[in-house]
């Protein structure tokens, strides 16, 4: 599906693709997490990651509303039963 799209930009897609515009503060609270716990390296990963999304949700292509997978119209789908 993506290539040889680098690894920090391929995470930063799929935590859009999952949280939509929500995605950069998601993996900014991540790295401030990582660094609460003292993982410097986790951190800058986080940020690094973070600092790809805002990049992809700034491109033209992304700018329109960008809608989690959750939100996204289900109302044709099959109601499951709470039992």
């Amino acid at each position: 599906m993506y290539g040889n799209v680098p690894i920090i930009e391929q995470a930063a897609r799929e935590i859009i693709e999952r949280h939509g515009s929500d995605a950069v503060p998601i993996i900014r609270e991540r790295a401030e997490n990582a660094t609460d716990l003292a993982d410097e390296i986790a951190a800058k990963e986080w940020r690094d990651i973070a600092d790809a999304a805002e990049r992809i949700l700034r491109e033209p292509q992304n700018r329109q509303q960008t809608v989690p997978l959750q939100a996204k119209d289900n109302s044709n789908a099959r109601r499951r039963s709470p039992l």
